[in-house]
């Protein structure tokens, strides 16, 4: 850690953003987007991309929140193998204060550009963004916050996988879209397992600082056992989806076949890495990295499959 003292500047603030964890926020908009057009043919683009900065915007501050509330913890250390873009604060000397100043202006800025979408969608897109925030503080702040008991992965899943998604399509259509639950069930198990990624590899950092996560209730090797199981279960929910829930329409063309194709070899050559990883501290910038990618991907062929 460096003894510099400085500010807390533009590169920094991206750097607290996170941006490689922006695919897991953008995949259930674009999700949204393409469930909404291929129900009607139509989609309200700038709506759409309004939503789209929102939930970047949304990730972002939880991000710095949670860079914020580890180093008020001692959570994360130089030799727990994070790297200098996921701990800032610990690596640069900056004042808290600025950090926690950064995200709630970050969040600030979520809350004004949602002002369209409730304008569009109703209240009933208020309520969802309401309970999505709420949710989103609780998982950083407080004395026992939802990222140090074991349904930290299911909070995170279901908040970015199932509450984006529903609050999108209600804000795209005007209308309460209730099956975009079972239809983002992949999205939220992708997510969730962004976070089982992070906590199995935590696992003894998480216990100097009394966390009860769910690798660390399972162990590394149960966690690794039930990790690999939902990898798969991933990957087959995933195609089940694109093969029997949404059937290929009339639209379909070799071009846009190709590109299924070939995201689909991505898929399986990142899914085949991530599922050799043994989740061990020195593997974590690896693994993290993997799983995000895994996610954008994985996300990129179900939106275009939609979209087909």
């Amino acid at each position: 850690m460096t003894n510099v003292h400085q500010r807390l500047n533009f590169k920094l603030s991206i750097q607290m953003s996170a941006p490689h964890t922006w695919p897991a926020s953008v995949i259930p908009v674009l999700f949204s987007g393409a469930i909404v057009f291929r129900q009607t043919h139509t989609l309200n683009w700038w709506l759409w991309i309004s939503l789209i900065l929102i939930s970047i915007l949304m990730q972002s501050a939880a991000n710095i929140f949670n860079d914020y509330f580890d180093l008020l913890r001692g959570t994360d250390s130089t030799e727990d193998f994070v790297e200098p873009d996921d701990a800032v604060l610990v690596y640069n000397k900056i004042p808290p204060q600025q950090a926690l100043f950064l995200g709630i202006g970050t969040m600030v800025a979520a809350l004004a550009l949602s002002i369209y979408p409730i304008m569009e969608g109703g209240f009933l897109v208020l309520g969802i963004g309401l309970l999505g925030g709420v949710v989103l503080l609780a998982y950083s702040a407080g004395t026992t916050p939802i990222s140090s008991i074991p349904f930290g992965e299911v909070a995170s899943g279901v908040t970015m996988g199932t509450f984006i998604p529903l609050a999108c399509v209600t804000a795209l259509t005007g209308k309460f879209y209730l099956p975009v639950v079972l239809d983002s069930l992949p999205i939220t198990l992708g997510i969730s397992l962004m976070m089982m990624t992070n906590n199995t590899c935590d696992i003894e950092k998480d216990l100097r600082v009394q966390r009860s996560t769910l690798p660390i209730l399972l162990g590394r090797t149960g966690a690794r056992k039930l990790y690999r199981v939902l990898l798969l279960t991933w990957l087959f929910l995933l195609g089940g989806y694109a093969a029997f829930r949404f059937p290929v329409q009339d639209s379909w063309t070799w071009p846009l076949l190709l590109c299924c194709i070939f995201l689909a070899i991505l898929c399986g050559t990142a899914l085949i890495k991530q599922l050799k990883f043994d989740l061990n501290p020195p593997c974590r910038p690896k693994a993290m990295k993997n799983i995000a990618a895994l996610n954008g991907l994985l996300g990129l062929f179900y939106t275009l499959w939609l979209v087909l």
